[in-house]
């Protein structure tokens, strides 16, 4: 059940999905990006999309949280490269990086969401540093946390967060 089946239709990825079929097995594929970049069809590797529900379906139903994005800059994205079905994410991070960003995002919090407990999501793992770094110059409790981070100090992140002792 690979996640990001739309990078999966070329490649190694779709050979693994070939071997598994021709040995019997089903795939489920998800994405949230049924489109290729490469213009490769997602036919070559499924037969079949479903279409889940949207958004404001599943918070009419309790099971999506109500969310405010917040975006503190507008960043010019004309001259950003797209690789595959997505802007180059080597650009996108030298466009956010600087500390006029990281200090906007900061002021933002503030004005928005001040007393609450919030999940940020960063162009790469070196501006969540820096996010989290600035966050907690500025008095927010923060942490960075990604899928390298070691289970027990994540759990112990989690656990902070939900006792309100981290903000972001």
């Amino acid at each position: 059940m690979p996640d990001e089946a739309h990078l999966w239709v070329s490649g190694e990825r779709a050979e693994m999905i070939d071997e598994f079929k021709r040995n019997g097995g089903r795939v489920l594929l998800l994405t949230a990006t049924p489109a290729t970049g490469s213009g490769k069809p997602m036919s070559r590797i499924a037969s079949h999309i479903v279409h889940g529900p949207k958004e404001k379906d599943l918070i009419a139903a309790g099971r999506l949280a109500q969310y405010l994005p917040i975006a503190p800059v507008r960043p010019d994205l004309t001259n950003i490269p797209i690789s595959g079905a997505e802007f180059n994410k080597a650009a996108i991070d030298a466009l956010m990086s600087g500390r006029y960003v990281i200090k906007e995002a900061v002021r933002y919090w503030k004005q928005f969401a001040d007393g609450k407990r919030t999940i940020s999501f960063a162009t790469s793992r070196k501006r969540g540093r820096e996010y989290a770094a600035e966050c907690n110059d500025a008095g927010i409790s923060s942490v960075f946390m990604d899928g390298d981070t070691p289970q027990d100090q994540r759990m112990n992140m989690i656990e902070a967060f939900a006792d309100g002792h981290i903000k972001n």
